[in-house]
């Protein structure tokens, strides 16, 4: 007698195809329950409302600071990143750098040190956001200016001078 009719004699072979079956059924389960929920429209409605009210509660804060523009500034730049605050006492996670724009008033966050797509400055500075961003300082006028160290003074609401 050969091996493989000794085990199919002992029912090896179907046992052993009922396991696989299963498997593969419960991973394509899986695979389909995890596409069908990041797919969701409504879990991403969730999500972003969740994220407009985190940011607009943020932004009202900025209201009773002494430099509100560079407060918005920063939360400008955390929330086109998707960042967060650093943790109360300004620490960041293991993995984690802290990182705030370089003026009076900056929200601090979290950056994980793998992201190489954060930049902590634009390469070119053409305007008033990009020099907020890069943390050059903002005067208190109306409307704000914010002075590159080249010399050069951005506007807010202007396109670039």
């Amino acid at each position: 007698m050969n091996f493989s009719k000794k085990i199919d004699q002992k029912g090896f072979i179907p046992v052993i195809l009922v396991f696989v079956v299963l498997g593969i059924a419960i991973f394509s389960a899986i695979v389909w329950y995890y596409s069908w929920e990041l797919k969701n429209p409504q879990n991403q409605v969730e999500a972003d409302e969740s994220a407009r009210i985190y940011y607009s509660n943020l932004r009202k804060k900025c209201e009773s600071v002494s430099s509100p523009n560079c407060c918005i500034a920063s939360l400008n730049s955390m929330k086109a990143r998707g960042y967060v605050l650093a943790q109360d006492n300004g620490d960041c996670p293991k993995g984690y750098s802290l990182n705030m724009l370089r003026c009076p008033d900056s929200y601090k966050w979290c950056v994980y040190i793998g992201d190489e797509s954060y930049s902590d400055k634009p390469d070119v500075i053409g305007n008033f956001t990009d020099c907020v961003r890069a943390g050059y300082p903002v005067l208190e006028t109306f409307p704000a200016q914010c002075k590159a160290p080249d010399g050069r003074t951005f506007i807010e609401g202007q396109k670039s001078q």
